[in-house]
């Protein structure tokens, strides 16, 4: 699968979104499983506040929805955000359910008690340098398998748990020396967008 390797930080949440007063794009998000800061699309902000004006009762930013979220790191607790990009009224069958995370990248820092995984947007969806630079974060992750290293490039699926991410199912998809090869390539070589859509 070495071909394959591309970053991904996406999975299912449910919750209520209460937006900052300030400016709705971004807000609170409460889950079963914590409190997170989130950030909410154009798409998610047009269909809450549009179901919010045809509802009689409070608005739809008080209910409990499913969203579809891109997850990032932070180094202070909560220690993640979330990025919420749609909503749903039923989860698609490769996320299942609530809490349910699938992550690819590179592996930053490995130790007995965590691992540290680095996700980025990819170059080839039309941003620039900086804004990939900008995009980078790292998130913690407990129970890994112990063949997990430094520099590599692994899938891991995972939920939070205790207000940590817990992976439940995990594949190494290119060793340190193909890792660094197949990046590097990307940065000169085009890439055929068709052929990672199904893991973006």
């Amino acid at each position: 699968m070495v071909d394959k390797i591309a970053f991904q930080s996406i999975g299912g949440v449910e919750g209520i979104y209460l937006p900052s007063k300030e400016n709705p794009k971004y807000g609170t998000l409460l889950t079963d499983y914590g409190i997170f800061p989130a950030e909410t699309s154009k798409r998610v902000r047009e269909k809450l506040f549009k179901k919010a004006d045809s509802n009689s009762d409070k608005s739809l930013i008080e209910k409990r929805l499913k969203f579809l979220a891109w997850i990032k790191g932070s180094d202070e607790s909560p220690y993640y955000s979330l990025d919420l990009r749609s909503i749903h009224d039923t989860w698609d069958d490769w996320i299942k359910e609530d809490n349910r995370f699938h992550l690819q990248g590179l592996i930053s820092e490995r130790t007995p008690e965590r691992v540290l995984l680095r996700i980025q947007r990819n170059h080839w969806q039309g941003i620039t340098p900086t804004e990939i630079e900008q995009s980078i974060s790292h998130l913690q992750i407990k129970n890994c398998p112990k063949n997990v290293k430094k520099s590599q490039f692994w899938y891991f699926r995972v939920s939070i748990v205790d207000g940590m991410l817990h992976c439940t199912e995990s594949q190494q998809l290119a060793n340190a020396k193909d890792t660094k090869r197949i990046l590097k390539s990307w940065a000169t070589e085009p890439v055929e967008f068709s052929r990672y859509k199904e893991i973006l």
